[in-house]
């Protein structure tokens, strides 16, 4: 029973203990008793006081529950850090009982332990209630006999008695106990002193490393060098100084400079950076599948720098591609770059067996057809299905054009060198002076392949291949798109409208158009033929426009003509013609591709259901879906209702890897822009190690807003006990 100060009463059980053992008790107990001088009174004495006592204490179960409803919260007894004495008469007087006794003020002198509760107009031991209260040191872990309950928790008022009481009390052990407990802690005063000083830097000292913490992150995060000539020079210095304004003993922090040499903000970099790479992989491991991405280049120290990018998609069907560091390597054969992804994966903790795709460019050491790294991966893993980048084949096939089409090579060729001429030239005003004197330019044929190249060029820029969420449909729609676009261009009717604009937009610019100088065909390639001639200027030019409209018609359907490419169109147009209602089939080379992924007897059953709930869920939002052409329609049919992803849990397996299968290498290319900006002339010898950090802070900016610099605190003072001395410990 737990009364109003914390003293617990013993258990009826312990009350019941035999006279021998409760003397066994005492006198056990009584060795570690730290007043000897009470040892020496007589046992029988005490075990009698001891006895009367808790007879006393056991003889009143509801005293516990009486003391609850006179609680003092009064100054007298909360609020004071030694014994309330007061000398106020009228205080003194509240104290009478009835027999008209009253608390004499000369007893404070006596028995300096008396404290008075005016509450309850009671007195009770000032050094009893701290040691014998509740939650106390000696509560938990008594060194003496049971203490007395009246001057701790009932109170004492019977002045006719006081003085036997008083004197009792102070003659009792546990009373020689409580004071010998409090001289205790009046002697470690000053180490408690101390001890609270000592904790009150260390938490000023976190404080300024989660300061200086923050900085860094705002540096790296920014693409901002953290260096300069001398440290005092540096960004992060002068940061912390802009801040130390407002920010309490922040300017003694970089006076000392304890903790701000580069090895150690290389160290700090390093956990920002860790903490950013592995919130990404815990992310990737959710979500099981990804795709791998890599490209090469050399930085501005002439080192060749391999970025690995992961492409995965997440529950709810988003489409997210992450890179997640780079890689110097000594060479860039296909052998040095498989074993690179390979090390990259193992180190990540991603297994090769959930790799559900590959995206490279062109170069042979990946798209090799014998030891590509495509092809040497797809040895280990048959399902990471590769595609090369379609914005790279893209690009291919322009190349390719105009390298095949000699007026456009020559157009273009001399483009570049007016271009440079005028670039470099000191006074740009002079544009239109040299332009009149060069004449290569003075050609109609020159004008309209330029017109033809900026045509193609244009509209082939404008296709949103270069975006995460592309899929292999958009991909080829964009392509099918082009195609019948080129094929409109390629009448006579088109032509002639074309040659006319070009005649009168280069009327004042360039000489009439005329027919280019017969030439003799050489008499080793003379077979007595006839040589064709044309009619009319107007058709010469025909030909040749003709020519580049084929040329690059025929590069974007080679381009575009990928194995890997047709197995991610083949998944999406299984789905979409399930959700038409149309009659499907899954082709055997899905079925022996994916049969470890995908249960195709119940994706069968769910491909059947799927055009019902797709008209089910487009009424429910009040909305009519004639055809479904574009698979974001079913990934917001699926995303519609949990029950709904849980009923199709095989076709949502399909649609991750679709979506997985990547379409263009553009995140790999942008990490490339990135390391120019971060590894610049000026900061050329940065190392390996802390470019990967500042890297993946700048890069996934989103992610690094969300650290918890506490958690990284934390991390960098538990690496050693100096440290741990130093800072101390985060609660």
């Amino acid at each position: 029973m737990e009364t109003v100060f914390g003293v617990q009463s013993k258990k009826q059980s312990q009350s019941e203990t035999k006279p021998s053992e409760f003397l066994r008790t005492q006198d056990s107990q009584s060795h570690i008793n730290p007043v000897p001088d009470i040892i020496s009174e007589s046992k029988s004495k005490d075990v009698s006081m001891e006895s009367s006592l808790t007879s006393e204490l056991q003889s009143s179960p509801g005293s516990d529950e009486d003391e609850r409803q006179h609680v003092c919260n009064s100054p007298c007894c909360s609020e004071i850090s030694e014994p309330y004495q007061p000398n106020a008469a009228s205080t003194l007087k509240k104290t009478t009982t009835k027999p008209g006794r009253s608390f004499s003020f000369s007893w404070f002198h006596e028995y300096p332990w008396l404290t008075l509760c005016t509450t309850r107009n009671k007195v009770f031991c000032f050094y009893c209630r701290l040691a014998y209260g509740k939650d106390s040191d000696l509560q938990k872990h008594p060194t003496s006999r049971q203490p007395e309950a009246t001057f701790i928790s009932e109170g004492f008022n019977n002045w006719k008695k006081s003085g036997d009481k008083f004197k009792k009390h102070d003659k009792s052990s546990y009373h020689r106990d409580a004071l010998a407990k409090h001289k205790k802690h009046g002697n470690d005063s000053v180490t408690s002193l101390l001890l609270a000083k000592v904790t009150k830097e260390q938490q000023c000292r976190r404080n300024l490393l989660l300061v200086q913490l923050s900085c860094l992150l705002f540096l790296s995060r920014q693409g901002l060098a953290l260096r300069g000539h001398i440290e005092e020079e540096s960004n992060l210095f002068q940061l912390l100084k802009l801040r130390g304004s407002d920010i309490e003993g922040l300017p003694t922090w970089l006076s000392e400079k304890t903790y701000m040499s580069p090895a150690i903000v290389n160290e700090q970099l390093m956990l920002l950076g860790r903490a950013v790479r592995l919130k990404i992989l815990e992310r990737i491991k959710a979500a099981r599948f990804f795709a791998v991405m890599a490209d090469e280049t050399r930085d501005i120290s002439n080192k060749e720098q391999v970025v690995i990018c992961i492409r995965w998609v997440d529950n709810d069907f988003s489409v997210h591609e992450d890179a997640i560091g780079l890689y110097v390597v000594p060479s860039t054969t296909s052998a040095t770059l498989t074993e690179v992804l390979k090390d990259t994966l193992i180190r990540c903790d991603l297994p090769l067996s959930n790799c559900r795709g590959q995206g490279y460019d062109g170069a042979s050491n990946f798209q090799g057809h014998v030891n590509g790294v495509a092809v040497q991966l797809q040895r280990e893993e048959p399902r990471a299905v590769h595609v090369h980048c379609l914005a790279h084949c893209i690009n291919l096939a322009l190349q390719e054009a105009t390298r095949a089409c000699k007026p456009l090579r020559d157009a273009l060729d001399i483009t570049i060198e007016v271009n440079k001429l005028i670039k470099y030239s000191p006074n740009e005003n002079t544009y239109s002076r040299i332009f009149k004197k060069l004449h290569p330019l003075r050609s109609v044929l020159t004008w309209m392949c330029l017109k033809l190249k900026e045509l193609v060029a244009y509209d082939l820029c404008v296709q949103h291949v270069g975006h995460v969420e592309t899929t292999a449909k958009d991909a080829q729609k964009g392509a099918e798109q082009e195609l019948a676009y080129y094929d409109k261009l390629r009448s006579t009717d088109t032509f002639s409208e074309f040659y006319k604009s070009v005649v009168d937009e280069a009327e004042d610019k360039t000489d009439p158009p005329r027919l280019p100088r017969y030439r003799k065909r050489p008499k080793r390639l003379d077979d007595g033929s006839n040589t064709h001639t044309f009619p009319s200027v107007e058709d010469y030019y025909r030909q040749q426009y003709f020519e580049g409209l084929d040329i690059v018609s025929e590069q974007l359907k080679r381009r575009f003509s990928q194995k890997g490419f047709n197995t991610a169109v083949e998944i999406e147009q299984l789905l979409l013609s399930a959700a038409n209602g149309r009659n499907f089939q899954i082709s055997s080379h899905i079925r022996e591709l994916y049969k470890d992924d995908v249960d195709f007897v119940r994706l069968n059953t769910q491909l059947s259901m799927l055009h019902d709930t797709v008209k089910s869920v487009s009424t429910e939002r009040g909305c009519l879906i004639i055809e479904v052409t574009n698979i974001d329609t079913v990934v917001s049919v699926i995303n519609s209702s949990p029950v709904i992803r849980h009923l199709f849990k095989e076709i949502s397996t399909l649609l991750k890897i679709y979506l997985t299968i990547p379409v263009t290498t553009a995140t790999s290319e942008r990490t490339f822009s990135t390391l120019r900006r971060l590894k610049s002339y000026v900061r050329s010898t940065m190392t390996q190690e802390r470019l990967n950090n500042v890297l993946l802070l700048h890069v996934h900016k989103t992610i690094a807003d969300e650290l918890s610099l506490v958690d990284v605190a934390r991390e960098f003072i538990s690496f050693n006990d100096r440290r741990r001395n130093y800072f101390g410990l985060f609660s």
